[in-house]
């Protein structure tokens, strides 16, 4: 029988686990939901830090024994992956999702309502934000940076759960170390390990509710205690990713095989406590999203909830998994359905082909789990572990087949042919060391080295936001490290111009994607429409609940971002919408650093329908160096360098550039940004000669025709002190600087200061 659950502060410690730490994390991030609807953000605040210390008293007071995690583990496992966090750390994550809605479901979950008065979705993906909101907690205590820092927390607690789950057949602590190692050593795990995508916070609570299924206990109330904590972790796992319902399910009904039913009767006590407590951490956004919406997921599986405001088709694109039927459209191929955790490997372009090679995990994970469900000499829990590996690999299958949502399989379908090996090599007779069962042992072994060693080849190279490892570009790498712990508000990286600019927008419209998340870090308390989805737009009811936003802001100052690469496809969706386009004010924001930098941004005004339109705008890619004839140009300021400058520092200047050659300037370049036009600057002494060759660049706005001008911003770096002159020119990249061709440049002395 479990001992007293203990009381006094002393007893609680010795309980504490790394696991704990992300739980109090999770806790506080539900808690917030559930006190959305108080108006004052201090007293929700301080309600739900009540109601969340509640919660994680409660979780340690009733969790059980601590089965203490060994040296071994905290020498062999944590330091790999702190290094591979380490790796990008000191750079902000730009990824792709998470300028997009990531950032907006964090801000708006952890401030109050998913969408305030004036809002018209505020991202294109309204998701349930508690996962966004619990990466959103480690960013506000511990900055932009190192918020990131709760997935690499999230990656340890995996480790220590599998860790105990490998106890029973690896009986060596630095054997099951080392094992424990390589089934986290996984391109996706490692993909996401520092970044906010939040497809790993599911992985422990999966794995946790799964050995809490697994693990034999005494009496009832230790097995109604850990039937209701299964189903905490479940319904978190649910409110985290949807997606996770393929393996939610079959783990629940593990639990209720190997807890609730007891000599042929059902304790349905149980049953109900576990399925409330499922759905305590999705009542208040299904709640919400039924209000605002009709429906409990929306956007998701809409030809089920059919709500007003989206289409019928659902969001599930084909490129994610087997192929559907071309035929019906309507039905997947079931064989592709039975197979396709073997076929995904060879099927690149089907899994989401922005997430690059893998080495088939997801493959021998399934066929080890089909394995262990067919040897009659496993193990009675190993069995029951590869049956729910399996349903949850098909599950997994016909919802989505994307590869960064299978990590549970790999994790549990490793662990299995891990126990495979083992018994295959102990299982080998003595006298014949080199026996078939211990060659299979090898082989089996040596394949699955094979792929976390090619996992890591993988997490070096790639990464979500396609930022630099740190030996890729060391001395940017500690540059950037200094603002470690020091960059919670990306309001304080602006100067005063950009700040006024920004204040001035009482409106934010999301006209296309990476731009969103930024404008309400920017500006929180601003509405925000979302204007680049055309599913918001498709319905009577969806139109005129874009209509009642915008009267609601009628004489309120609407904007945009826009990248210069979005700007074209920008305009044209607020034209779609109805809106008219007013000024466009390039501008060059800084992210979280002083050095990197949104270039290329323009804040776009939106007008009310019916008023004049800017002229069109295009860009276009350069596939090629521009005729002789085009590298010619007239530059100007349009806000000049200081006379003086201290070492090191950045100053913005503003440069007209305007065509003077014979042939369309595209804004855009080829792959890895060749071709594309630059404007840049050189550092010269008072003789001419080059000192800095190339200090700073700043692409055009958009594409620029023959007598055309545009205002570049550029941020300028001062060199070491002395006196210097500025010479800004234009660059076509791997082209050529347009002044070596005779056109004139712009300059200006400047005195550096120490």
């Amino acid at each position: 029988m479990n001992p007293t659950p203990p009381s006094n502060p002393a007893a609680l410690r010795r309980r504490l686990e790394v696991g704990d730490l992300v739980i109090l994390l999770y806790v506080a991030a539900f808690a917030r939901q559930y006190f959305w609807p108080v108006g004052n953000d201090v007293a929700a605040w301080a309600l739900t830090l009540l109601l969340a210390s509640f919660v994680w008293l409660w979780h340690l007071k009733t969790k059980g024994e601590v089965e203490g995690t060994p040296a071994a583990f905290w020498l062999v496992v944590v330091p790999p992956l702190v290094f591979f966090y380490a790796l990008r750390a000191a750079l902000p994550d730009m990824s792709w999702d998470v300028l997009d809605y990531r950032l907006v479901n964090a801000e708006r979950g952890l401030r109050g309502w998913p969408m305030i008065a004036g809002d018209f979705f505020p991202s294109r993906f309204p998701f349930n934000p508690a996962p966004d909101m619990a990466l959103g907690l480690g960013r506000r205590l511990l900055g932009y940076r190192l918020g990131t820092v709760v997935n690499l927390l999230v990656l340890v607690w995996a480790g220590t759960i599998l860790e105990r789950l490998l106890r029973p057949f690896a009986a060596r602590a630095w054997v099951r170390a080392a094992c424990v190692l390589a089934l986290l050593l996984t391109e996706q795990m490692l993909f996401e390990i520092n970044n906010y995508m939040v497809d790993l916070l599911a992985l422990p609570l999966l794995l946790e509710a799964t050995r809490l299924a697994l693990k034999a206990y005494e009496d009832a109330p230790a097995r109604r205690r850990a039937f209701v904590r299964v189903g905490l972790y479940l319904g978190a796992s649910l409110a985290f990713k949807l997606t996770n319902l393929a393996f939610a399910g079959p783990v629940f009904l593990l639990c209720a095989y190997r807890l609730a039913f007891r000599e042929r009767r059902v304790e349905w006590a149980s049953v109900a406590y576990a399925a409330a407590a499922a759905a305590l951490p999705l009542l208040p956004y299904t709640l919400y999203m039924s209000w605002e919406t009709g429906s409990p997921v929306f956007p998701l599986y809409n030809h089920l909830f059919q709500s007003p405001y989206w289409p019928a088709p659902d969001l599930r694109t084909e490129r994610w998994g087997p192929v559907v039927d071309d035929v019906r459209f309507k039905q997947m191929k079931a064989w592709e359905v039975l197979v396709w955790p073997l076929l995904q490997p060879f099927r690149v372009e089907h899994t989401g082909g922005d997430l690059g090679p893998h080495w088939g995990r997801v493959s021998i994970a399934f066929l080890a789990a089909l394995a262990g469900a067919l040897w009659r000499g496993a193990d009675a829990r190993v069995r029951q572990l590869s049956l729910v590996a399996l349903a949850g690999a098909l599950l997994w299958s016909a919802a989505s087949g994307m590869l960064r949502y299978a990590m549970y399989v790999e994790a549990v379908g490793g662990l299995i042919l891990l126990y495979l090996i083992s018994r295959l090599w102990r299982g080998a007779k003595a006298r014949r060391p080199l026996s078939f069962r211990r060659a299979a042992a090898a082989a089996l072994a040596l394949v699955f080295v094979a792929q976390s060693a090619s996992a890591c080849v993988y997490g070096y190279k790639f990464e979500w936001g396609g930022r630099p490892a740190f030996f890729e570009n060391p001395r940017g790498h500690l540059r950037e490290a200094r603002h470690l712990l020091r960059d919670h508000s990306a309001r304080a990286f602006l100067s005063a111009e950009e700040l006024a600019l920004v204040d001035g927008v009482e409106v934010w419209a999301q006209s296309g994607p990476l731009t969103g998340g930024y404008q309400l870090l920017l500006r929180p308390d601003a509405p925000q429409w979302c204007l680049f989805m055309p599913e918001f737009f498709s319905t009577e009811e969806a139109r005129s609940r874009f209509a009642r936003a915008v009267e609601a802001a009628r004489g309120k100052r609407v904007a945009t971002l826009a990248l210069a690469e979005h700007l074209a496809s920008s305009i044209e969706n607020v034209q779609a919408a109805g809106l008219g386009v007013g000024r466009l004010t390039p501008l060059s924001l800084p992210f979280f650093s002083d050095r990197g930098r949104f270039h290329a941004a323009s804040l776009v005004e939106i007008l009310p329908a019916g008023q004049a339109a800017r002229r069109r705008v295009e860009v276009t890619s350069a596939a090629g160096p521009l005729p002789e004839d085009a590298f010619r140009a007239a530059l100007r300021w349009a806000q000049p360098p200081p006379s003086k400058m201290r070492e090191g520092e950045g100053v913005m200047v503003r440069v007209v550039v305007r065509n003077e050659g014979g042939a369309r300037w595209p804004a855009l370049g080829a792959e890895g940004n060749r071709f594309r036009l630059y404007l840049g600057n050189h550092w010269l002494d008072a003789g001419g000669r080059v000192l800095v060759n190339d200090d700073a660049r700043a692409p055009l706005p958009f594409d620029l025709a023959p007598g055309e001008e545009a205002e570049v911003p550029l941020v300028v770096r001062a060199p070491p002190a002395g006196e210097y002159v500025l010479e800004v020119d234009v660059v076509q990249e791997a082209v050529a600087w347009f002044g070596l061709k005779g056109s004139p440049t712009l300059r200006q002395k400047v005195v550096v200061g120490p």
